[in-house]
């Protein structure tokens, strides 16, 4: 379920899935359960209401326990899902030392991506590059133009995984991410590569354009 931005609709989508974990035992249903899980770590973290310091680690809390019945059930597939939320929700806490949480992000979605490997469903792949590109365009440690030209390079990957009519929006963001690190990017001539951000960022607002 994606939130439209409107308060009361965060609101009802929230209490509809506690709602429903109340009634859901971990014991008995352990799928359900961590998917209701992991669903109010997403909704949580695209909530616009309340303090956003702890509404984070109220989703990271969420989560984590997602994570843990879905390893403990072997649902690979469904792990590296959590594992993309956490190292988004880990890229956005304010609680703790930045550099760490950018590290963990990091090592989040690395793992999305080892278990995901030969997945089919390149809409999910795509999605968790876009996500790694952004972690790595945020990274403290490490060398900045070896992380810029590492998110550059799964940026690239979204682009290529994320076709024009299988979700636009999502193609749109790819796209956006790309132009995001295309201006950043110290390898190759700055000329050129402001060039290429400026065409992903039209490209995007393209898109976007047409879904509004």
């Amino acid at each position: 379920h994606a939130l439209t931005g409107d308060l009361e609709d965060e609101r009802r989508s929230l209490d509809a899935y506690q709602a429903a974990l109340r009634i859901v035992d971990v014991d008995e249903d352990p799928v359900t359960w961590s998917q209701l899980k992991n669903n109010i770590g997403v909704l949580q973290l695209q909530r616009s209401e309340g303090d956003r310091a702890q509404i984070i680690e109220e989703a990271l809390e969420s989560l984590q326990e997602a994570a843990l019945v879905r390893s403990r059930l072997s649902l690979q597939r469904e792990w590296a899902e959590t594992q993309g939320n956490l190292g988004a929700a880990y890229r956005e806490r304010a609680i703790g030392d930045r550099s760490e949480n950018l590290e963990i992000s990091l090592a989040c979605l690395d793992a999305a991506l080892s278990a995901a490997a030969g997945e089919t469903d390149i809409l999910f792949l795509g999605l968790i590059h876009i996500e790694l590109s952004e972690t790595l365009r945020y990274r403290i440690a490490g060398n900045w133009a070896d992380n810029l030209e590492r998110a550059y390079a799964s940026a690239q990957r979204a682009v290529d995984l994320i076709q024009p009519d299988q979700d636009p929006l999502a193609r749109a963001d790819a796209q956006r991410e790309l132009g995001n690190v295309q201006r950043r990017r110290a390898t190759g001539s700055r000329a050129e590569n402001l060039e290429a951000a400026i065409m992903s960022y039209r490209r995007a607002l393209s898109r976007y354009c047409r879904d509004t």
